[in-house]
């Protein structure tokens, strides 16, 4: 067992590395929980505003695409699968079942041998002294279970009231891993009553299990059950606690018999066997003179005793009986030791014994057996038996063995005494003493009064060596007085089994029940949309309370292990300074079985049992709602259509300065490279060049809170190599050498760096492509002439209505005419609108090639509101009417837009090819363009022909002419959307059909 307690210090050690890894991994998951906490915090509080930065809402994109999908994978990945695999390659070596019942067995057969209160040895007391050790909860159900099992329902129950006592005490806690169901606990405590007859007793556990677990019908069924026997048997008589008068056997394990009375057993000095012992007599002790038994004292020295042992150990084995029907060895419960065979000749020093056995003897030791050194452990013993053979096989060349010899090789503090039942005589065990008894006759019969038994070991570790001396060769030493012989008569009767072997295991299953998530709408597009990624942020802030709580459940079981391997190491170096000492208290041997057999396959469980894996399918199930690789691309293609239009530095927008203003936000290294990638795949080198040194900058001073960054060196190796496969190789040299600092300068890595170097010497330098600044560009940037306006006046002489609440209006061009209107919409309305249109969004299209389709000259989304759906849209109907003098019949429904991250509209005409159906109304002869919000930088509506720029401003609207008095498009009306570079851009366009038109504003048709 001192081999088990090593193996036990190996799995605490193992154990304690998994603890360790679940921290770092715990370590990674609060870094980046705290970290994103923040920034998700501070967001919400104006999410449109953050979003309303491209450097915000591209970052956001790239993480719900990539980082979550990363976290859900190391979420999903075991911790400590390596200390998992060493548990795995060890569970040969944990005890079997056979070996927990064994254990079981033995402690049973202590407390029955000697007469042991259970509540005594649960707590440490064994044979009146009180050892430094207990019984867990678990040790005591064990062993509840064993004699339930066994129908020995008295002690099962008196077991385990022990193990509910011991979980009452509010000091004593178990594992997580570990733990008990106190209602299972207390069930099968009714049952052990129920088997008693003790009904009223049992009717009381079972309606305290009920208050444990209230929903268990399994347990009101059985209380209603027993309820039924004490109704239908009040008369039952309660089965009585029999006390155990021990046998001559018990009696002398106990050393209860009579000392020795007869004068003519003495002591003496044997100087008298060989010419030896006349130098060196031994101290000889005449303990029995029919059947003739000796003892002698300081037989074997100390040091001979450490050689004896140091002999045995690695060969030891488990001790075998000769059947007596089949005369085979076989394994029994009679005899529970180990035991190793030493050649007489192995050594010098088993030449010596086998000589000192002769002068102890008087016999010779040709044709005798081997010496047998054995080991007792857990409540080892001997069941009753002789030594003699009985005629077998094995008696016919040597003869039947006329005498053993048993030296003792270790005190025992407690039992294991050689006890010879029918002569009353006992011997406990002394170091270094040797006993020696005669088991035949002078005439040659089996001698029945040496019928002979090991004690069970209470504590201690009883080792001893036997030797077994054949009578044939001892013709001329003791002759045979043969007169009326009954050997060879077959008479004995071999032992019954006294302990059948039934063991039950416990299996507790958990039900795992996933919530299933509700359904949510799947946004179709992201990017295009500040509204669409405000949903966006508020699924990233429910990922990042999913993996606090997935680092809540980390921690528990971190704590769960800092507070267990403290106190398995405490008990594991108590029990390594004093191996024999510790395992030879049986409450510890046993202990050590059971936890070597159970506890450590729970343990196994529980570092298998992937953690959070509730939280792992919380990502999958938003899997779909998470940005996809299209939504990526347009937000890398938006952040270079805002560096490309607005002329920005990749190193300025890199850092939050965008077009001259500083934000207090920036891009990491993973947003970079993203970038990178992206221009490098669009074949723009130099851009990605820019991207991938903006990133290598970053890796220098930051490290990643991501499960990437979980081991910088690694990261940057990782960042380096990627580098390398794009032939950035001047960067990658710089990551590396960062790199080299922080880790291991292996020979593999410095010849790497080397190779590298090469490569970075004869890089081409990369030239930026030449800039085509087009008029479209010009006008985004304010680089167009300004105009000031032609005239401002307020508009009344149209309607009624007007002349109590006139239009400000300004004209801005009178060939096409276009004119803008302030203050048209007020904040309430555009409100209501805003509110409207929000659930509707959806990704807008662009006409081509004969039908609508997703294109990427238009990224916004858009709904559509029916002209008459409430109050506000007719009133809004009605403003239009008066600001433009023009019929709403035919007209288009209103379009309302919102602009996300470099959200653009390419330049374009409002008005259709005059192939294309019409359906009736007629093309689109005006248009109507409210802005519904300010835009911070960015977003003007452009008209290059004209070299005029509207920025948008909240309730303002812009009304134009897209046809010439003939009715052909005007050229001159085309206009784009300039990418927002920062802020939320809503807009809302009425489009108005030209046959309503025909008496308000005649069409002047040269050639038609």
């Amino acid at each position: 067992m001192t081999n088990l307690l090593h193996l036990e210090a190996q799995l605490i050690d193992n154990l304690s590395n998994y603890a360790d890894e679940l921290e770092n991994k715990l370590l990674t998951v609060r870094g980046y929980v705290t970290e994103m906490r923040a920034a998700s915090r501070k967001a919400q509080q104006d999410s449109v505003a953050h979003l309303s930065n491209p450097l915000n809402s591209f970052s956001l994109i790239r993480r719900m695409h990539e980082d979550w999908i990363h976290w859900q994978k190391y979420m999903k990945q075991p911790v400590g699968q390596q200390q998992v695999k060493y548990l795995n390659e060890q569970r040969e070596q944990l005890p079997s079942s056979t070996d927990l019942q064994e254990a079981a067995e033995a402690l049973y057969r202590i407390h029955v041998t000697y007469d042991l209160k259970i509540s005594d040895m649960a707590k440490g007391l064994l044979n009146g002294r009180q050892y430094n050790v207990s019984l867990s909860a678990l040790d005591s159900y064990a062993l509840g279970k064993f004699l339930y099992d066994q129908q020995i329902f008295e002690d099962a129950g008196n077991w385990i009231y022990q193990a509910i006592n011991w979980l009452q005490n509010k000091q004593n806690v178990l594992a997580l891993p570990l733990q008990l169901d106190q209602a299972e606990l207390l069930q099968v405590y009714a049952e052990a009553l129920i088997k008693l007859k003790r009904y009223a007793d049992a009717q009381k556990v079972l309606q305290t299990a009920t208050t444990l677990k209230k929903d268990s019908f399994k347990l009101l069924i059985r209380k209603s059950e027993v309820e039924t026997l004490i109704r239908t048997e009040p008369n039952a008589v309660p089965k009585l606690i029999k006390k155990r008068v021990g046998g001559k056997y018990e009696k002398g394990c106990r050393g209860q018999y009579a000392p020795a009375t007869s004068s003519r057993l003495h002591c003496v000095y044997n100087s008298t066997n060989s010419a030896f012992l006349r130098l060196a007599p031994l101290k000889m002790e005449l303990l029995q003179l029919d059947p003739y038994m000796v003892l002698y004292h300081d037989a074997i020295s100390p040091r001979e005793i450490e050689d004896l042992q140091f002999l045995a150990m690695p060969r030891l084995k488990r001790a075998k009986v000769v059947d007596q029907v089949t005369h085979r060895n076989m394994m029994v419960k009679e005899r529970t030791s180990k035991v190793t065979w030493l050649g007489d000749a192995t050594n010098a020093f088993t030449m010596r014994l086998n000589k000192r056995i002769e002068d102890m003897s008087g016999f010779t030791m040709y044709g005798s057996e081997m010496l047998q050194v054995m080991n007792y452990g857990l409540g080892g013993h001997y069941a009753s038996h002789y030594d003699f053979l009985n005629a077998t096989s094995k008696t016919r060349l040597n003869g039947d063995r006329i005498a053993t010899v048993m030296f003792y090789l270790s005190d025992v503090e407690q039992g294991g005494a050689t006890v010879f039942p029918k002569i009353q005589k006992a011997v406990f065990p002394q170091r270094g003493t040797a006993i020696i008894w005669y088991n035949l006759k002078e005439n040659g019969d089996f001698d029945t009064n040496t019928i002979h038994a090991a004690c069970p070991v209470i504590v201690g570790s009883k080792w001893v060596c036997n030797k077994w001396i054949r009578e044939n060769e001892q013709m001329f030493r003791r002759p045979c007085l043969k007169q009326n012989s009954i050997r060879h008569t077959n008479h004995l009767i071999r032992i019954p089994t006294m302990y059948s072997i039934i063991f039950a295991y416990i299996v507790i299953a958990i039900i795992l029940c996933p919530i299933k998530a509700q359904d949510e709408p799947i946004e179709e597009s992201y990017s295009t949309s500040v509204s669409g990624m405000v949903n966006l942020l508020l699924l990233e802030a429910k990922l990042i309370e999913n993996l606090n709580s997935y680092a809540d459940e980390l921690e528990r079981k971190l704590n769960i292990l800092k507070s267990v391997v403290p106190r398995l190491r405490a008990e594991s170096d108590k029990a390594m300074t004093q191996m024999e000492d510790y395992v030879s208290n049986p409450l510890n041997a046993f202990s050590l079985m059971r936890r070597m057999h159970e506890d450590w396959t729970d343990w196994k469980i529980f570092m298998e049992t992937p953690v959070g894996r509730s939280h792992a399918t919380f990502i999958n199930e938003h899997k779909a709602q998470l940005t996809s690789p299209t939504d990526l691309e347009e937000a890398c293609e938006a952040i270079h259509l805002l560096q490309d239009v607005y002329n920005l530095t990749i190193g300025d927008m890199f850092k939050g300065l965008l077009n001259g203003t500083q934000y207090d936000t920036s891009l990491n290294a993973l947003d970079s490279y993203v970038l990178g990638q992206h221009l490098h795949k669009h074949k723009n080198q130099h851009g990605a060049s820019e991207w991938f040194a903006e990133s290598s900058k970053w890796l220098m001073d930051h490290s990643l809170s991501t499960p990437i960054g979980a081991d910088p060196v690694k990261m940057l190796h990782l960042f380096a190599s990627a580098l390398i496969n794009y032939k950035q190789y001047s960067i990658a040299l710089a990551i590396l050498d960062h790199a080299l600092l922080m880790g291991n300068k292996t020979d593999n890595l410095l010849n790497k760096r080397a190779e590298i170097e090469k490569l970075a010497r004869v890089e081409s330098e990369i030239n930026p492509k030449p800039m085509n600044i087009t008029p479209y560009s010009m006008g985004c940037r304010g680089q167009f002439a300004i105009q000031s306006s032609l005239y401002c006046k307020y508009k009344f002489k149209t309607s009624p209505f007007l002349r109590l609440a006139p239009l400000k209006k300004e004209v801005l061009n009178l060939d096409p005419f276009i004119v803008r209107y302030y203050d048209v919409l007020s904040p309430s309305e555009i409100n209501e609108l805003q509110e409207l249109s929000r659930p509707l969004l959806k990704r807008n299209k662009a006409y081509g090639y004969g039908k609508y389709v997703v294109r990427k000259t238009r990224t916004s989304k858009g709904a559509w509101l029916e002209r008459d759906l409430n109050n506000l849209t007719r009133r809004i109907e009605r403003r239009v009417v008066d600001m433009t003098e023009l019929s709403m019949q035919g007209s288009e429904a209103y379009n309302i837009m919102n602009y996300g991250l470099g959200g653009h509209y390419n330049v374009h005409f409002d008005y259709f090819d005059r192939t294309i159906d019409l359906e009736g109304a007629g093309n689109r002869i005006a248009t109507v363009l409210f802005y519904l919000s300010d835009v911070e930088q960015g977003g003007a509506t452009v008209f290059p022909n004209l070299k005029l720029a509207v920025n948008p401003e909240r309730g303002m609207a812009l009304f134009w002419y897209n046809l010439l008095d003939n009715g052909t498009g005007d050229t001159r009306t085309l206009h784009g959307g300039c990418p927002v570079l920062v802020g939320s851009k809503w807009a809302m366009t009425k489009w108005i059909h030209e046959r309503a038109q025909l008496c308000t504003r005649p069409c002047l048709k040269t050639n038609f």
